[in-house]
């Protein structure tokens, strides 16, 4: 009997070690497996992070870029912006000349003769002669030619210089350009050389660059307003 049970339990004794063996070799072979796994996986995240840093950096140049393209379309608008407002310096078209400036000799201005108790100032056109510092007023003189050339003193508060120049180009959107449709004026009325009050009715950027005015009392025999035909050298702002 003993060598009936010997035999069986000899062998599996055997099958248990050989399943044993088997199963740490196997499991050898898994931790080795797993440490393989586990290299590529790192291989594989410092990779990934490798992306991630390529992707940052392509980001960051992105950004950059984009900077640099607002900044470069923010400085094309400011050339821009300083271009057309190069059109329009000082004493051309509508834009006056600075209160504060000494106006030079042979300009010419719409002068206010002295005002008196039963007659409104006259606005008329003049030649500036010289400037007195200490005085602070200019020597002007009429620049009509049938007077007699009278010359008088006025102070600058009693001048206003006429334009100059005109604008490349007239701009109806640009205020400094010309004086609006329905704004009030002075201008010098045709054949004279004095300066009446009008109202536009169609500034050069609408005209053939001349203004067409409505001056004040100007009607025909109907009573109907006229419109006239004037330079925009000759027309300068209201004064109230």
């Amino acid at each position: 009997y003993q060598r009936r049970v010997r035999g069986p339990i000899k062998r599996t004794q055997t099958s248990i070690l050989n399943f044993l063996q088997s199963t740490t070799s196997s499991q050898h072979s898994s931790d080795h497996d797993d440490d393989d796994d586990n290299e590529d996986s790192e291989d594989d995240d410092s990779d990934d992070q490798a992306q991630d840093d390529d992707d940052d950096e392509q980001d960051q140049q992105g950004d950059m870029n984009d900077e640099q393209s607002h900044q470069g379309r923010r400085g094309r608008r400011g050339r821009r912006r300083k271009r057309k407002i190069m059109l329009v310096p000082s004493l051309c078209g509508s834009v006056p000349f600075a209160f504060n400036f000494i106006i030079k000799a042979n300009s010419l201005v719409a002068a206010q003769r002295t005002k008196t108790k039963t007659k409104a100032p006259d606005w008329i056109i003049c030649t500036v002669l010289r400037y007195n510092t200490d005085t602070k007023k200019y020597f002007v003189q009429d620049a009509d030619p049938d007077e007699d050339r009278k010359r008088f003193w006025l102070s600058r508060r009693s001048l206003i210089v006429l334009s100059q120049q005109e604008p490349i180009s007239w701009v109806s959107s640009c205020p400094l350009s010309e004086y609006c449709q329905g704004s009030p004026v002075l201008a010098l009325f045709p054949e004279t050389t004095t300066f009446y009050s009008a109202t536009v009715v169609l500034p050069p950027s609408k005209y053939k660059g001349q203004y067409l005015l409505s001056f004040q009392d100007d009607t025909d025999n109907d009573a109907k307003p006229l419109v006239r035909e004037i330079s925009p050298r000759y027309v300068v702002p209201q004064q109230f």
